[in-house]
């Protein structure tokens, strides 16, 4: 009776000292279980029980497993089927652990969809929205320990850079830094991972332009987190940053509606949309580099490595052609040579399809439209509040949209959301929108469908369910 009081107790003060921990615990066993699969991925199912602490947790402070959200379903599916296709993927066999690409082993890859997932539950599970503000803090301060580690770790003596003036003002500042362990990031991961912390730096600088040292703060952190990209020479990154960021001035002037924001947006519209049409010139997207040695050899055409992924996709639709298999598939059916070539097919939709098939394909579409639906809607009905909670909760509800974008944008000419390991972050903007979703009922949207019979009509309701574990 004692300990259902205690519990009660926490579930109904948000400021209680085992509330307020409880998402720490959770969200930290998270990482330390992503820790172990990122460095040993051959460990096997064990550091589940770190994520299964995290649970324990929640149900001992809050009386609940977990909650429902509107993306349950979805995610379910998606997992499903990464399931399947790693048990129909060829590269079963911890031999393939030490190959050249590091999700090219499917249990790799499949241990690294499961802390991603768990992730969005720990996020999703928040409970107010200072409870997320918070978090997003955190990740967006991920940006700047990202940046400084790939600074430092990055060999910018390799030749063939894409940016010469780049690659010495690296080798530059990483000369008087000492040697760092630990594994390297790729250019274009690292670059991919900043694109899609940017937008949460964006909102928390912009939310604090009222108060002058946090503005400052958090305008040096997103500074630090345009000069990790830069620095990434990722084009594709480049390019998804300033487009999002050009729909999203254009998204905010628009609903400010005043005629000074119409006087704004003619001078904004412009001077962006220039910015974006030179970079995007600049930019060479045309071919891949898939060697440090420069060379004919060394890049691929992306239409002719898209029309080989079209071609593979073609066979393997239904179940994928398994976890990781894009790089064996491609060298041995449209190379033909018997080593690798190339990580993934530089788009994230392909690379989806080719590894889990049709389901999860359909798995993640769902997710994006009921990112869609959720997050407009509830912007729309949140302009109309004027309190801190609510301008909080737009800020956050904004940045988990630009993020999304971000990826989708950047994954029509890379896959580094799911091709790589930053699909350890490609369910974050979902769990924020879901911790949202519970904090304010106006945002609740149910979809409903009718199916008919000859004596009556069943009416179901998805988006909305009501449950508890």
């Amino acid at each position: 009776m004692a300990t259902q009081t205690r519990v009660l107790r926490a579930a109904l003060d948000p400021s209680s000292l085992a509330a307020r921990l409880c998402p720490v615990l959770d969200i930290s066993l998270v990482a330390m279980a992503a820790a172990v699969w990122y460095v040993h991925p051959q460990e096997g199912a064990w550091p589940l029980a770190l994520i299964g602490i995290g649970w324990l947790l929640r149900f001992v402070v809050y009386g609940y497993l977990t909650q429902s959200t509107p993306f349950d379903l979805p995610l379910l599916l998606f997992l499903a089927s990464a399931f399947l296709s790693v048990n129909l993927a060829f590269s079963q066999g911890q031999q393939w652990l030490d190959s050249v690409a590091p999700l090219l082993w499917a249990w790799a890859k499949f241990w690294t969809i499961v802390p991603a997932l768990a992730l969005f539950v720990a996020v999703a599970n928040l409970r107010g929205v200072r409870q997320v503000w918070w978090f997003a803090r955190v990740y967006a301060c991920l940006a700047v320990a990202t940046t400084l580690y790939f600074v430092a770790t990055n060999d910018w003596q390799v030749r063939g850079g894409k940016f010469d003036l780049l690659t010495q003002l690296g080798a530059l500042l990483s000369e008087p830094l000492p040697d760092v362990p630990g594994r390297r990031l790729h250019p274009n991961v690292f670059g991919g991972v900043i694109a899609m912390l940017v937008p949460f730096c964006l909102a928390l600088w912009r939310e604090a332009r009222a108060r002058r040292r946090e503005f400052i703060a958090w305008g040096a952190v997103t500074l630090i987190a345009l000069f990790g990209l830069l620095m990434s020479a990722s084009r594709g990154a480049w390019l998804a940053v300033a487009f999002v960021a050009l729909v999203w001035a254009l998204w905010r002037e628009l609903s400010a509606g005043a005629a000074r924001s119409r006087v704004r947006l003619g001078v904004l519209a412009p001077v962006l949309l220039g910015g974006a049409l030179v970079l995007g010139a600049f930019a060479d997207l045309g071919t891949i580099q898939v060697s440090a040695n420069p060379g004919a050899s060394s890049v691929i055409s992306r239409i002719a490595l898209w029309q080989g992924g079209l071609s593979l996709a073609q066979d393997y639709l239904f179940t994928g052609g398994g976890l990781g298999a894009f790089p064996m598939l491609y060298s041995t059916y449209v190379l033909q040579v018997p080593v690798f070539f190339i990580a993934h097919a530089h788009n994230v939709w392909l690379d989806m399809v080719l590894d889990q098939g049709l389901l999860g394909l359909i798995a993640f579409g769902w997710l994006l439209v009921l990112a869609c639906v959720l997050s407009l809607r509830g912007l729309r009905l949140l302009n109309a509040q004027q309190t801190r909670q609510a301008t909080l909760a737009r800020w956050l509800l904004e940045a988990a949209l630009a993020s999304l974008l971000v990826t989708l944008v950047h994954g029509l000419v890379d896959d580094i959301a799911f091709g790589s390991r930053a699909l350890l972050l490609l369910f974050v903007p979902f769990g924020v929108m879901a911790a949202l979703y519970r904090r304010f009922p106006a945002m609740q949207v149910t979809v409903r469908w009718r199916v008919g019979f000859p004596r009556g009509r069943l009416n179901a309701r998805v988006g909305s369910l009501p449950w508890r574990w």
